[in-house]
């Protein structure tokens, strides 16, 4: 069983790794195009670059962080719909 404190530490890291990749997205998008001419359209794109990594990061860093995503739920239904639950022991 996990402990309390190893538990707040994985979500801290969780959360700071979160808000890192949010804050580098923001910066990216709010003072790329102030430093860079506009002439120089191809480096623009490295703003929507730093986008699509923030949204990956998020899940990436959910599914390999929390270990309740890796459990099977108890409460699932049956994938054909069928209602059967799936009993695991």
């Amino acid at each position: 069983m996990e402990t309390r404190k190893a538990k707040e530490v994985r979500y801290a890291l969780q959360f700071g790794a979160i808000s890192v990749f949010a804050l580098l997205a923001w910066v990216n998008f709010r003072v790329f195009p102030k430093l860079v001419p506009i002439e120089i359209i191809g480096m623009y794109s490295l703003i929507a670059i730093c986008l699509i990594c923030h949204c990956s990061s998020n899940a990436i860093i959910f599914l390999t962080l929390n270990k309740e995503s890796w459990l099977p739920s108890r409460n699932r239904t049956h994938p054909t719909g069928s209602g059967a639950a799936i009993h695991r022991s």
